[in-house]
């Protein structure tokens, strides 16, 4: 055979094979169909999720056995995602081997807490070979497909929502839709309200629910407990009404409950009682509703209205988890959701007035014109006097305040006849030691705003000041800090504060003047963003719900961590660490 006969045979064989070669690796392509799916519409830092890759396989095909090594598939080494090993399903038998036809795998994935929000692209190798069945079995030469997805990152603690049911169906627990419904997380919040209702903070309220019921000349003790349903649903609807709000603008009401004119109008509520109990006056409803109370269902009106005022002025006081709350609700954007959750809080608060309501001594005790009976109403005045206060403080200066109350508390020691002869009995001998201990405090308090008014005339260093001479850089503008960050690769600090809130100040005078704080915030840029008009625009922004916040920021914008209330220094500088550790 001459060289150009060979030649050519050789070319066309070549020819040949290629183009069955090519046949091989694209051909297949069409006979398999791979989508990729995933369990939720976006993921924030921190959170985990699940991907499914479903594939469906032509009539007629099939992909080989796994354990021959030639199916598997391939998740990207990513920093910012990472995979688990693959759930295969389970192959079917098939001649003496086993095969799959149309198939699912699942993976889980977590998102690092310092990835950069948006789409991140991910690459998956799906290996196979397939086998074709009819007009005769043959195996085609292993393959790859190559399957892309965009897998959306949102900043922590964002809200999100589950996709593609069907297909991760039994494969996760969908979360916060459903599971917060179940009987255990609503009993939870329930649980949780009762452990409220049994803090201090609450106990002034127990006084005007015996007052109230105990002032309603009732016959029977079926229609106190009827009272004291009415009272706790009235404060229950107070509550979801909140949560309501709260998850349908998705707006700071834990900012406007602690605002000084809220505070300033439960104080005053809280202080008009106790001149009440002190006897000042008799506090008494309207006429109209006076009127109607021999009436058989006459008290429930007032009671449902005395549950809503408890409502308003408990709100501020139940703290942190309150806040918690308003924060699930308001990210979920389920006013239903926000309802429930906060009538069931609030039911567990009111849960104790049943039994106060309910015995009978108690309510006579308040009721009557005896000794002891004169007694605890100053007790109960006392009570509503402090919560008055406890009020009061987050709601003007400092100075001011001690200011009021030692100026109060002298007044009252007068009313308990501090420099009158002592009354017989026990009633002027209480009344007597009573006064004089008051009669101090109020010097005492008094004193005190002496000195915090000097201290005011000249003050102590704060974060201002300080910082600036150590070389931490602070302004007003988030942008400005931003755009700062950005040029000296530095870290961010947002700290939300307000003028009339206590806690900023003592976080400002304690924690951030602070000589080990201010040295650690040396890599830092400050940020102090003023809500004192209670800014609803940069509070959503940044999913702010209470105040003192504290954001730290990555020189990009990317959240690393947050906290509410006071820190002390050294947990402040706890965090600092954590920070500096984090991949910037």
């Amino acid at each position: 055979m001459s060289m150009e006969v060979l030649s050519s045979v050789v070319k066309r064989y070549c020819f040949l094979f290629l183009l069955l070669f090519s046949l091989n690796l694209f051909g297949d392509d069409e006979n398999v169909d791979c989508s990729c799916y995933l369990s939720q519409d976006r993921f924030p830092l921190g959170s985990t999720g699940k991907v499914a890759i479903a594939c469906k396989v032509e009539e007629g095909y099939h992909i080989t056995d796994p354990s021959l090594g030639l199916f598997k598939v391939e998740f990207p080494k990513l920093e910012d995602i990472i995979f688990s090993e693959p759930e295969y399903p389970k192959p079917e038998p098939y001649k003496d081997t086993f095969i799959y036809r149309d198939l699912t795998i699942f993976a889980d994935f977590a998102v690092s807490k310092y990835a950069k929000p948006g789409e991140i692209p991910v690459e998956i190798n799906f290996r196979y070979q397939l086998c074709q069945e009819e007009p005769e079995e043959r195996c085609l030469l292993p393959s790859v497909k190559k399957i892309k997805v965009l897998i959306p990152v949102v900043s922590e603690g964002s809200s999100f929502k589950y996709i593609n049911k069907e297909i991760f169906k039994g494969k996760i627990k969908l979360k916060p839709e459903i599971d917060f419904f179940s009987f255990w997380s609503i009993f939870l919040v329930f649980f949780s309200g009762i452990l409220t209702g049994l803090t201090p903070c609450i106990y002034p309220l127990y006084p005007l629910v015996i007052a109230f019921v105990g002032g309603s000349e009732l016959r029977r003790r079926i229609d106190a407990l009827i009272l004291s349903l009415f009272i706790i649903f009235g404060l229950s609807l107070s509550f979801s009404f909140l949560g309501f709000i709260s998850a349908k603008t998705g707006s700071a009401m834990g900012v406007i409950t602690r605002s000084p004119i809220f505070l300033s109008f439960v104080a005053l509520i809280f202080f008009i009682m106790a001149l009440s109990m002190f006897g000042a006056f008799e506090l008494k409803l309207p006429s109209f509703i006076l009127a109607k109370i021999q009436k058989k269902r006459s008290g429930i009106f007032g009671a449902f209205f005395m549950g809503l005022i408890f409502g308003l002025i408990g709100i501020p006081c139940v703290g942190p988890l309150l806040v918690s709350l308003l924060t699930f609700v308001a990210k979920s954007q389920n006013p239903f959701l926000g309802f429930i959750l906060l009538f069931s809080y609030a039911l567990g608060i009111g849960i104790i007035f049943i039994p106060l309501s309910l015995f009978a001594s108690l309510r006579t005790l308040i009721s009557s014109t005896g000794e002891i009976s004169s007694l605890i109403k100053y007790l109960f005045g006392l009570i509503l006097l402090s919560a008055s206060f406890y009020f009061l403080k987050d709601a003007i200066p400092e100075n001011i305040y001690f200011l009021i109350l030692g100026i109060t508390l002298i007044f009252l020691s007068v009313f308990a006849g501090v420099f009158k002869r002592e009354e017989e009995g026990l009633r002027g001998k209480i009344l007597k030691g009573a006064g004089i201990v008051i009669l101090i405090l109020g010097i005492f308090y008094l004193l005190l705003s002496l000195i915090l008014f000097y201290k005011e005339k000249f003050p102590l260093p704060t974060i201002s000041s300080v910082s600036q001479k150590k070389g931490v850089e602070e302004l007003s503008s988030f942008e400005e800090g931003m755009e700062m960050a950005k040029k000296e690769d530095k870290f961010l600090v947002l700290d939300f504060y307000a003028n009339w809130c206590t806690v900023c100040k003592e976080l400002d005078r304690k924690t951030f003047s602070d000589e080990r704080v201010i040295e650690g915030l040396k890599d830092f840029i400050i940020v102090r963003i003023d809500v004192s008009n209670v800014d609803n625009e940069k509070l959503k922004k940044f999913d702010v719900l209470g105040i003192p916040t504290v954001i730290f920021l990555d020189k990009n914008g990317n959240e690393l961590e947050r906290f509410s209330g006071f820190k002390s220094p050294e947990d402040f500088l706890d965090i600092i660490k954590r920070i500096k550790k984090s991949p910037s």
